[in-house]
């Protein structure tokens, strides 16, 4: 197959466009893996939200989400140290992902399997399977999320007490 001329040229922006934002993706997951802020700064736009499908917003701007990372930092990864790449007890899996391209704009549709130890349990197990509706813009060259929508299909509400997360959060935590 033959990439040359004007075809070429906008088949490789293409590409590119769409491995960058697969990039995105993968370090949406690892940032949740290790709740770092830096990552979440370099994800995120400035005005993104994250939202559940009714519509109800969870974090509104990079603000509210490094707010989120901040608590989940002390929760779940209390040995996060700046510089240093520690992890959380959950591990995010990403796959299935499928990204539509219109010029400074996208969108994608991707599953995210989360896993993470049951202390309790003395052994791992699945947290949620679920999937993530994704908006991107394009600024100043580089991709960012401007909307994460979070659709929980199925989750271990075993795993959910033994985390304290879902509907198991301790009021102190939980964001209204």
């Amino acid at each position: 197959m033959s990439l040359s001329g004007h075809a070429g040229d906008a088949t490789v922006t293409f590409v590119a466009n769409r491995l960058l934002i697969e990039e995105l993706i993968v370090r949406y997951a690892k940032a949740r893996d290790t709740t770092d802020p830096e990552l979440y700064r370099r994800i995120f736009a400035e005005d993104a939200q994250i939202r559940l499908p009714n519509g109800k917003v969870l974090s509104d701007g990079l603000t509210q989400i490094l707010e989120v990372v901040a608590t989940d930092q002390s929760r779940f990864n209390p040995e996060f140290k700046q510089n240093g790449t520690s992890y959380a007890v959950m591990r995010h899996v990403v796959t299935n992902i499928d990204i539509h391209i219109d010029g400074e704009t996208a969108s994608s549709d991707y599953y995210v399997m989360t896993l993470a130890y049951n202390a309790s349990a003395k052994k791992p197990g699945l947290v949620s399977q679920a999937r993530n509706v994704d908006t991107y813009i394009l600024r100043d060259g580089r991709w960012f999320i401007s909307s994460s929508t979070l659709h929980y299909d199925w989750g271990n509400d075993e795993m959910a007490k033994a985390l304290a997360i879902g509907p198991h959060t301790p009021e102190k935590y939980r964001r209204h």
